[in-house]
């Protein structure tokens, strides 16, 4: 297990968001690069997808700092995928912040590298 700070513009993740956990995987775009008149356009109803949900986080990160490290696990292949921090990864790496993240050794390659069908995606 590794401790460190990470700088997730320059890592390559693989994450799990989709429809039901994503802004973006449900209407096409990241909610972060939306204004405030596009943002009231889409109800606020707390969900993971919605328009709000990864700006507050933004918005809490940029005011008061992380507040709980990522966990993170690493494949043979080198790419980073998550226990614990696909959102605050996420907006980290649109904000260009670097983050601080346990690391753990996966002990093997993502299904992506080893070519074995899965909802992830490199990103």
């Amino acid at each position: 297990m590794l401790n460190q700070s990470i700088y997730p513009k320059d890592i390559e993740f693989f994450f799990m968001l989709d429809s039901g956990t994503c802004f973006k995987h449900k209407f096409g775009t990241c909610s972060l690069l939306l204004d405030e008149s596009e943002v009231n356009q889409f109800p606020d109803d707390y969900k993971k997808s919605s328009a709000n949900y990864c700006r507050k986080i933004s918005k809490s990160i940029i005011e008061r700092g992380q507040e709980e490290v990522v966990k993170l696990f690493k494949f043979d292949c080198g790419h980073l995928g998550f226990t614990d921090g696909q959102h605050r990864t996420c907006i980290a790496k649109h904000l260009s912040l670097s983050i601080d993240a346990i690391i753990d050794d996966a002990g093997m390659t993502c299904p992506i590298c080893d070519g074995r069908q899965c909802d992830a995606y490199l990103g």
